[in-house]
């Protein structure tokens, strides 16, 4: 099989498993694709590693080892190990996998087939009748390889805008659109909503594209600055005092990777800095969000003036805090000689 059919189906292969349109990605799992053919040295692969080739070459006839799944098992080992050891990302080490299973499995449709099942001899072809079988440079694999480009084209465009589900729900901009992308991808992307509506208090105009944070109900989100983390609001749909936009349009896309974790933290008559020192030291670098109440010994100390027009993470009742989204290093400075008795939703994103 030629080099653009393998690069063409493990690139689409790995951008639609993976649901990306990272080009670095995708060319990853694109280029894997070839590397099962370094058992023999005038391939692409072979020629760059060539002193492997030339020893696989040697030994084993070609589709043998490296077109099997014990190949794929090794492979992932090996790509996972250094995945977990930090020197390539995960989603790296998918791509890897995916085009390099895939790479080899195109070539079971050619005259020869493949070892699929190695050390095993038997060879494993599709389909049984040889003369439907692709040759390479054949009018059928050009055929392959212009459908394979035209998939790959459609996919990419479908994921750029973060998945089908998206695409829809761009088009209809409604909440319940932010809410499914939320549903689906909410745990491990990052959802960009573009809120098109008026500032609450003074009805300026606002259009800006925001990072969501959370859904408290069915029309009402609350977002956050993409350039300033902790410059919180509540959008909303609806006219109510407690949001600070009222959207008119709003619609949502899938943007970074992302890992989301969400904990309790509890005190009872205890040192509320010792607690909230304790998550800024286990997840530096992480936003991270607390909701919940404290009842707080000397509430009179705690001094938090709202930021204009924004949403008010930190309300105060007597000896009774309230926290709304509060970020952690905002607790920490009105909180830290505090002690109290109460319990906190926290929300990490890294």
């Amino acid at each position: 099989m030629m080099t653009l059919t393998h690069l063409a189906i493990s690139g689409l292969m790995t951008s639609l498993f993976l649901g990306s349109a990272d080009p670095v990605v995708l060319s990853v799992g694109a280029i894997a694709g070839l590397l099962p053919d370094v058992d023999i040295s005038k391939s692409p692969a072979g020629r760059v590693l060539m002193p492997i080739s030339r020893y696989l070459e040697k030994r084993l006839p070609h589709r043998s080892c490296t077109h099997s799944i014990l190949a794929t098992v090794v492979v992932a080992i090996a790509v996972y190990a250094l995945a977990y050891l930090g020197v390539i990302p995960r989603v790296v080490a998918h791509a890897i996998v995916i085009g390099y299973t895939f790479g080899y499995l195109m070539d079971l449709t050619t005259k020869s087939g493949i070892q699929l099942f190695f050390p095993a001899t038997l060879r494993c072809v599709v389909p049984g009748n040889r003369k439907l079988r692709l040759s390479t440079g054949s009018n059928w694999e050009y055929g392959i390889l212009a459908v394979a480009v035209a998939l790959w084209l459609m996919v990419m465009s479908v994921n750029t805008r973060g998945g089908l589900a998206s695409t829809f729900n761009e088009i209809l901009a409604t909440p319940r659109g932010i809410q499914e992308i939320l549903s689906k991808h909410g745990s491990t992307r990052q959802i960009i909503a573009q809120v098109e509506g008026v500032r609450v208090i003074d009805r300026v105009r606002v259009s800006r594209r925001f990072g969501v944070l959370e859904q408290r109900d069915a029309n009402t989100f609350i977002v956050y600055g993409l350039e300033q983390l902790n410059e919180l609001y509540q959008v909303g749909s609806r006219l109510e005092p407690e949001n600070q936009i009222l959207s008119e349009r709003i619609t949502g896309t899938v943007g970074r990777s992302i890992s989301t974790k969400i904990e309790t933290v509890t005190w009872l008559d205890e040192s509320i800095g010792e607690k909230l020192g304790d998550l800024v030291r286990r997840y530096p670098g992480a936003q991270v969000y607390l909701t919940g109440a404290i009842e707080v010994d000397a509430g009179e100390e705690v001094r938090y003036v709202a930021k204009p027009h924004q949403l008010a993470t930190v309300v105060r009742h007597g000896n009774k805090v309230q926290l709304n989204a509060c970020p952690l290093i905002e607790a920490v400075g009105l909180l830290r000689e505090q002690w109290g008795t109460g319990q906190v939703l926290v929300r990490v994103i890294n």
